[in-house]
């Protein structure tokens, strides 16, 4: 049997919250079911330790069996701060050597891939959570119900995204197509898929810097959109809409190019 997750740290179900600083680095995670790292706050919402460090990891080859898919779950609470999600190798269905090869597949119905997923806290910028220098390539979703695809999703907290290195997500040679999600099923002005290449909901302060979103495709639908970087919403998403302004944000000197969508129903990059 395919495990859901390869390392879990918290539980939703338990009262315990996890410790500070611990370190997930330099491990090969593949053949699993939802996520590869995945740590939770407890069930009473009292978040985790602060200073994760989740870093140098290769996350390939997901095993095609759960519709959802978060190859990295950091859902630490508001309450939970100072992480790092650094140099991660995400996509693919072969250990990188050194680059990321072949591809990683999603054929459920309503599939979905979020390959960073982040809700922290933080209330300064010393507390903020750092994301650098990750890289997530060659992903398809291919099923024919709803289909979403997000790089990096930061539902809440106070976040760097690439201001010291930036995050790849997609293409580094100006390859069309490298990340798909080929949804076709849904209805009205929900989409048949979903592609945002960074999307932050949070009401924290964001800061967005130097990264490359390149080659994100959606594919068969008629009421798809793309974002290379949506901050704030409001959209649909798994048929639910989403209508938050979002914090201050500070996006400068990012590349998003290559990307195209099926449809016009939004493609704003």
């Amino acid at each position: 049997n395919t495990p859901w997750n390869l390392i879990q740290i918290g539980d939703p179900n338990s009262a315990n919250i996890p410790r500070s600083n611990i370190q997930i680095i330099n491990n090969e995670l593949f053949n699993f079911g939802e996520s590869a790292i995945q740590i939770r706050q407890n069930n009473s919402g009292q978040g985790i330790g602060n200073g994760f460090t989740i870093s140098g990891n290769k996350v390939y080859e997901a095993i095609n069996t759960q519709t959802y898919q978060y190859p990295i779950w950091l859902e630490g609470g508001t309450n939970s701060h100072s992480h790092i999600i650094s140099n991660n190798l995400i996509g693919g269905n072969a250990a990188p050597s050194p680059n990321i090869t072949g591809t990683w597949l999603n054929s459920k119905a309503d599939g979905e891939v979020q390959a960073i997923y982040v809700l922290v806290g933080g209330s300064n910028a010393s507390e903020a959570t750092s994301i650098q220098g990750n890289k997530i390539k060659n992903i398809n979703i291919s099923g024919t119900g709803w289909t979403n695809f997000v790089g990096i999703r930061v539902e809440e907290g106070r976040v760097k995204i690439g201001d010291v290195v930036g995050n790849v997500i997609g293409s580094e040679d100006n390859t069309p197509d490298n990340i798909i999600s080929n949804g076709s099923g849904g209805a009205f002005l929900t989409e048949d898929a979903a592609v945002m290449g960074i999307w932050t909901q949070t009401s924290s302060e964001t800061i967005i810097e130097n990264n490359l979103i390149s080659g994100l495709s959606t594919g068969l639908g008629l009421y798809c959109f793309l974002d290379g970087i949506a901050h704030g919403s409001n959209l649909y998403f798994n048929g639910l809409q989403y209508n938050n302004q979002g914090g201050r944000a500070v996006i400068r000197n990012n590349q998003i190019k290559n990307n195209r969508s099926s449809s016009n129903l939004q493609n704003s990059t």
